[in-house]
């Protein structure tokens, strides 16, 4: 195989049309997914030119089609490297390699705990753009609107901006994790980081205490969620996450206030809980 080509070029719309007109046959399935995550990068302006070029043999598209799907649908123009090859089989080897994902991008920018803190950021932005159901987390699915989605590099840029917080909860909840088991870190991760911002860190440290030790203040409010998570921790026929998180949250609105739950559980439909005051 040899390169007869290589360039870079700013791809219009209109471009990419005329692109992923010429789409080799027998391509991936395009994922709506990735098009509406890589479409509101553009959008916010968050587009960086890479070295995962657009790959064109014998005048067939072989690599590209999510990207310049994403340039159609946000109507902006994104800047490419573009190589032309004469052998289409470069498609056996293309995206062979290990992907990287959030976390280890936080750790090249130099933040501990990153699988842990990408892993929670997850269910912090679920929570802060009203996402996350009894049964899911909406943050990056085909039918959420622009507004609720939260692209990759948002999720990357929240991770930076409040990487110093994140580390200390985690440092702070993997020692109760280690010592008492119970709560899974990342979500009580996240927990922590909601009640930090809503009350206080010193809230957020005694309710994450009480909840891994069961002793401390208003211990009853969380004996239903400790017998729950235990109880899912050695079922097979476990709660959906997001439920599980939902009922994090409603043991601290329970806690806080000093009483204690009735039955501990979400309705399906139910609206997802929100942190008290």
């Amino acid at each position: 195989m040899s390169i007869s080509k290589i360039r870079i070029e700013n791809v219009t719309p209109e471009i990419a049309k005329e692109y992923l007109g010429n789409n080799a046959e027998n391509q991936r399935k395009i994922s709506l997914v990735i098009v509406k995550s890589l479409t509101k990068e553009i959008a916010m302006n968050k587009w960086l030119l890479s070295n995962d070029a657009l790959v064109f043999c014998n005048d067939k598209l072989l690599n590209g089609q999510h990207r310049l799907s994403a340039v159609i649908e946000s109507g902006k123009p994104c800047e490419f490297c573009v190589l032309t090859v004469d052998d289409d089989k470069i498609m056996h080897i293309m995206d062979g390699g290990k992907p990287r994902n959030i976390s280890d991008v936080i750790r090249i920018e130099g933040l501990g705990y990153s699988k842990a803190i990408a892993s929670a950021s997850t269910w912090i932005l679920g929570y802060k753009r009203n996402a996350l159901t009894t049964l899911n987390n909406l943050m990056r699915n085909t039918t959420t609107s622009q507004s609720r989605f939260v692209s990759r590099s948002e999720q990357v840029d929240f991770c930076l901006r409040y990487g110093g917080r994140l580390e200390v909860a985690c440092k702070g909840i993997t020692a109760l994790y280690d010592e008492y088991g119970t709560a899974t870190p990342s979500m009580m991760i996240a927990v922590w980081f909601l009640i930090s911002e809503k009350h206080s860190e010193k809230k957020a440290n005694e309710f994450a205490e009480v909840l891994y030790s069961g002793e401390g203040y208003n211990r009853g409010s969380v004996k239903p969620l400790r017998i729950m998570l235990f109880k899912n921790s050695t079922t097979r026929r476990k709660l959906p996450r997001p439920a599980v998180f939902g009922l994090m949250i409603k043991t601290f609105n329970s806690w806080i206030q000093g009483t204690v739950p009735g039955t501990l559980k979400l309705a399906i439909n139910e609206d997802f809980p929100v942190l008290h005051q």
